[in-house]
């Protein structure tokens, strides 16, 4: 069992043994009249104690979750960034001491990572037109060769 899932678990427990223990001390309080006031107090007191702990410890495993889910994105997404630019250097030629296809292919990444936030539709338009730019640019360099 991974340390989140125990968590849950732990805070589960801890909330049904509070409720379970605020439950006997209502239910001998009212079958045992005579009983001193303070034995009461005490076991109530203690239940709600560990209804305390145990929603304390099921707010912490829901930030972990939430770290966990934020932690796993950003790698997710430094993986897709790894791969990207380890593929433009399978793609890349060397003309005149440099990298090619890599530095027009490592634009297009920095584009489509800095865009992000638009949509679908926009990051495939904006990266075919720098696409045709930088092929039209490479081909004027070729010409004036």
């Amino acid at each position: 069992m991974s340390q989140t899932v125990k968590s849950f678990w732990l805070s589960f427990m801890l909330i049904a043994a509070g409720f379970v223990v605020i439950l006997f001390a209502i239910c001998f309080s009212i079958a045992i009249p005579n009983l001193d006031i303070s034995i009461k107090l005490i076991a109530i007191v203690s239940g709600v104690f560990l209804e305390f702990i145990g929603g304390t410890a099921l707010l912490l495993y829901n930030k972990n979750i939430q770290y966990f889910s934020l932690f796993f994105d950003a790698l997710n997404r430094n993986e897709e960034v790894e791969k990207a630019v380890e593929l433009c250097k399978k793609l890349s030629r060397v003309e005149n001491g440099r990298y090619v296809e890599y530095t027009q292919a490592t634009r297009h990444i920095i584009s489509h990572l800095a865009s992000r936030g638009k949509s679908s539709n926009e990051i495939i338009s904006n990266l075919t037109e720098r696409h045709k730019e930088a092929d039209k640019n490479d081909r004027k360099t070729s010409a004036e060769r």
